[in-house]
């Protein structure tokens, strides 16, 4: 069985939420999934792989409109 974190890295793509991630490990085996997967900065990193890197920015500043020209 692979390391939980590398699994993360590899089922993120498929998933749309860090919920849905630690489901699909739970039920692959893999346990203590809160200390392997709390960091915020693993977290941001799988964020920015879930759906195949189309991920939503969960926090920090919106991005500003673009002025028309």
């Amino acid at each position: 069985m692979p390391n939980v974190l590398a699994r993360a890295f590899e089922l993120a793509p498929e998933c749309g939420t860090m919920k849905e991630l630690r489901r699909r490990l739970a039920a692959e085996g893999h346990t203590r999934l809160d200390e392997h997967l709390g960091g915020l900065g693993t977290q941001r990193q799988l964020r920015t792989l879930f759906n195949r890197g189309d991920g939503q920015r969960k926090r920090g500043p919106k991005a500003a409109p673009l002025a028309a020209e």
